[in-house]
């Protein structure tokens, strides 16, 4: 992230305010944009909607994005290599 931030000054990182406040204030060298949830952001063209999804699909910072105009949900750590999480949460 934080080489990203460094090749595109004036780019910024966003995501909920909870993820914002758990991790990415502290991570990231620029402060990140805090989102409500619902908030829309504008990608010139695209519309890609942040909704808080606390705890699913895992943590408590979860969250899902919706591009509006292609109507696509893009959804993070949905997918979870095998392991022992895996397998011990598959009941």
């Amino acid at each position: 992230m934080n080489l990203f931030l460094d090749a595109a000054p004036g780019s910024e990182v966003a995501h909920g305010a909870l993820g914002c406040m758990v991790s990415l204030d502290e991570m990231a060298d620029r402060r990140p944009r805090p989102l409500a949830d619902g908030e829309v952001i504008d990608l010139g063209g695209k519309r890609v909607r942040h909704i808080d999804t606390p705890h699913v699909p895992r943590a408590w910072e979860a969250r899902v994005l919706f591009e509006e105009s292609i109507l696509t949900l893009l959804c993070g750590g949905s997918v979870h290599p095998p392991g022992r999480w895996s397998r011990r949460h598959r009941r």
